[in-house]
């Protein structure tokens, strides 16, 4: 998990950020998480309970979608579509118990971490934020380095042999 957590980082502009404001930014909840496979009663009662799911099946009839009950009952619905997740918060508004966390189950907005699965705190973030600028130190000296060795077979390529002038690297 620290190496993706490591990506993870890297993929902000880390830089110029605080440990605080790293964090903020991998808990910030800007991706939409959509589950659009098609939910049947069996689990919407292990999500809401058999209270919840009996209160959905009860309004459901009520309101004159019979239909719905025997799609739950049959092959399900997808409940992330706009109209069905319309249709869950009204739902939730006239007291069907368990309809807010329904909706919420399928279509959502979740943070970088949660995508991954990640659970993080600033001291690991700080951690990270030392161990990345580390790589940035090492990566700096490998480059100056490299443009000192590069210059050096410049040098060399096109020196006279006069040991007075010889290249030094």
């Amino acid at each position: 998990m620290y190496a993706m957590l490591k990506n993870l980082i890297k993929s902000l502009n880390y830089k110029s950020l605080s440990a605080q404001e790293v964090y903020n930014k991998l808990k910030e909840k800007n991706i939409q998480y959509i589950d659009d496979s098609f939910w049947t009663w069996a689990g919407i009662a292990e999500l809401v309970g058999n209270q919840g799911a009996e209160a959905l099946r009860i309004a459901l009839t009520d309101g004159g979608m019979g239909w719905a009950v025997h799609q739950l009952g049959g092959k399900g619905i997808n409940l992330s579509k706009d109209d069905v997740q319309n249709a869950l918060y009204y739902l939730h508004g006239i007291g069907v118990p368990g309809m807010s966390l329904l909706a919420l189950a399928v279509k959502r907005n979740i943070s970088i971490l949660d995508k991954h699965q990640i659970s993080t705190s600033i001291e690991e973030i700080e951690s990270v934020l030392l161990d990345l600028k580390l790589e940035d130190l090492i990566n700096q000296k490998i480059d100056q380095a490299r443009d000192r060795f590069n210059n050096y077979l410049i040098n060399i390529n096109s020196w006279n042999g006069d040991v007075n002038t010889e290249p030094q690297l």
